[in-house]
């Protein structure tokens, strides 16, 4: 769901440049050449909204690079317009630099740190290695100290868009983790209220039941007294509750996730062994388990297999937290840093989110997997 709505908000995203691009070419060329005795040479700042074109047509196959063409485009063309466009008989594209600014800004809803620092470098190399061959067009446009000035604006505009991505991708983190906790504890309250509403069925029903187990045992039908006590039994027995450890923080995030996953047709297998009170507070177990299921059950979607086996373990003062999952064999990495099972935008800050609440507690992360099967071990100490 996540990976789907960030692809929609990617294509969102896309047609937004693509539209600017396309109506700053065709206005800005018309305005240079009615009003601003434009000639030949003015014709080739439109070639943006032509490469735009090309882009758009080319979207299916160039697929997620298809951000970083639209955020090449402005600085590039722009470019090259100053170099070859600004005469001395012709003002030109005066507001030239403002187009390298917008385009920067709107590259701040990807929520890309990558592509936000390919775009400065682009526009920043691309600028000065046209200037320093071709002075003339770009000192007619501003002198040079004009041009320093733009480039010291400029990254100072690229250092706040990266603030501003980065901290907005944190706080979408934030409110994605309450809104799972919440998620979680009100799935709990349901599966509670559910059993509840079973235990309120049979005890109203007591007296029948008695009535009934008694009959039999004055036959000495032991059989059918024993398949009666195991209806009993079963009634009670809530489908949604997955597991009961006793710890409620616990048994919400994993009862939330689990569901997810029958949802998915994933076999689960856990075993867990913990104490009511874990000395670790609901919004850091949250955090782990539940970025740590979350990302085991969309891998194992993604699988042939389809499998997760979970294990919880608190011992001595140790909270051992031990997750396998079948997954398609593809991983994000950066460098030699595992970022993620998921190929998607947005992908890694979940693995770091609970690699620092690990590093809190003093505690261990550790990640293996082979071809088919991931493997993720916590370690905390309380």
């Amino acid at each position: 769901m996540e990976r789907m709505y960030f692809k929609h908000e990617e294509h969102l995203i896309n047609n937004v440049l693509f539209t600017y691009i396309i109506g700053v070419a065709l206005f800005g060329w018309l305005a240079v050449m009615i009003f601003l005795n434009g000639g030949i040479r003015e014709c080739i700042f439109p070639l943006s909204g032509l490469c735009a074109v090309i882009t758009k047509l080319g979207e299916k196959k160039l697929g997620r690079a298809t951000k970083y063409v639209y955020a090449c485009i402005p600085p590039v063309i722009g470019a090259i317009t100053n170099a070859v466009c600004s005469t001395p008989d012709s003002e030109s594209y005066v507001s030239i630099t403002h187009y390298y600014f917008v385009a920067t800004l709107l590259l701040i809803p990807y929520y890309n740190a990558r592509l936000l620092r390919m775009n400065a470098l682009v526009t920043i190399l691309s600028n000065a290695i046209l200037l320093i061959i071709f002075p003339t067009g770009f000192l007619k446009l501003h002198p040079l100290i004009g041009w320093i000035y733009n480039g010291f604006f400029y990254i100072i505009l690229y250092v706040a868009c990266n603030f501003i991505s980065k901290h907005s991708i944190f706080l979408f983190r934030v409110i994605e983790q309450e809104a799972r906790s919440v998620k979680s504890f009100e799935n709990q309250l349901e599966v509670m209220r559910e059993s509840q509403d079973k235990f309120h069925a049979l005890r109203h029903d007591m007296k029948h039941h008695l009535q009934g187990i008694y009959a039999m045992a004055q036959k000495e039908e032991n059989q059918d007294v024993l398949n009666y006590l195991e209806q009993m039994q079963n009634s009670l027995v809530n489908p949604k509750e997955y597991v009961k450890t006793g710890n409620q923080k616990m048994d919400a995030i994993i009862n939330y996730s689990l569901s997810k996953a029958e949802r998915f047709n994933i076999k689960v297998e856990q075993h867990l062994k913990v104490s009511r009170k874990i000395a670790l507070e609901a919004y850091e177990l949250n955090i782990i388990l539940g970025n740590l299921l979350e990302n085991a059950i969309e891998a194992a979607n993604d699988s042939c297999e389809k499998y997760i086996h979970l294990h919880i373990l608190e011992n001595k003062g140790m909270l051992i937290i031990d997750i396998k999952n079948s997954y398609s064999g593809k991983l994000v990495t950066y460098g030699e840093r595992l970022l993620s099972t998921k190929q998607g935008a947005n992908h890694g800050y979940g693995l770091a989110n609970v690699r620092k609440i690990v590093e809190s507690h003093h505690g261990t992360l550790h990640i293996s997997y082979d071809e088919k099967e991931f493997h993720v071990e916590v370690t905390l100490y309380l």
